[in-house]
This record gives structure tokens, sequence and C-alpha cells, in this order.
């Protein structure tokens, strides 16, 4: 699912085609496999029907729409920089219930967010990148007895 509020942005993103400048890190055997060259563009790409169709696209406000459910990712880039304290609590909350147990929240490098307000929980995957994990450090109860840690060294 791939959504935003901005339905030109959404048509864009639809017709799937990358500057080669913007595929520069794609594995050549991937842009082989999945980018064919846009006719008579040769510095542009089209990625291809079989990935497309993988993907649907939607118009949305995740402030003020009904929140999607079990979502595995969520990648918000540079767009609650612009929000208040206020607006950016409820945009966290909604993404926190949106997302499956251990789903992964990125976000952009300049962007901060409150990661442990409210009783959602987000664990540091790289915090270079600005990736989470809902709840990740939760797992380790269902292999390791209660009184010790995850090394098998008994907590304080």
């Amino acid at each position: 699912m791939s959504t935003d509020i901005d339905s030109v942005a959404l048509d864009k993103a639809k017709e799937g085609i990358y500057s080669k400048k913007s595929l520069k890190n794609v594995k050549p055997e991937w842009l082989k496999k999945y980018f064919t060259p846009v006719e008579g563009t040769p510095e542009k790409f089209q990625i291809c029907d079989e990935i497309k169709r993988m993907v649907m696209f939607r118009k949305h406000n995740f402030i003020t729409d009904k929140i999607f459910k079990r979502m595995d990712i969520i990648f918000c880039r540079n767009v609650v920089i612009y929000f208040t304290r206020a607006t950016k609590e409820i945009v966290m909350e909604n993404f926190y219930n949106s997302l499956n147990y251990q789903g992964y929240f990125v976000n952009g490098k300049s962007e901060v967010l409150f990661l442990e307000k409210k009783g959602y929980v987000f664990y540091t995957v790289d915090s270079q990148e600005n990736i989470y994990c809902k709840e990740r450090r939760s797992r380790y109860q269902d292999y390791y007895p209660e009184h010790l840690d995850r090394r098998g060294k008994g907590r304080l």
C-alpha cells in the first residue's frame, strides 16, 4: 500500500518511472530484472508490471482519515517536520496502531518523533537512518526465562 495526500504525487508513483541517478544504488542485476529503459529517454527507467501490480495506491490523510491496520512497514520521510508537537503525537499514535507487532517505522533524518510516549514502544534498529521496530525486544520473552536477559545473565 502506498499512500499520499497529493493526487499528483500518487499518479507519478503509479507510473513507476525513475531517473538513472535515483537508481544508482540498485544492484545491476535488479535493474536488469525489474526495470526497462523508457523508450527515447535513456536516462529513465520504468519498473516492471509484475512489481507495479504488488502495490496499491490510495489517497490518504494520515492525520484525519481512518488508519490502516496490519502494516509491516511505514515510511514517512520529511513530512512531520512541519507539524506541531500535538499533531506529531496523533500521527505517532496512528502509526503505532497501524503497525503489526515487530513492524518497522522509518522516518526522515531531520525528524524527531516521540517514540516512547503514551505506551507505544519503538526500539532503534538503525539510528543513522531513523529505522525503528515496534516492540522488538518483547519477542525475547518467548525464548528466555523471565529472570534472565537474552544473553543468559541475571537481571538486577
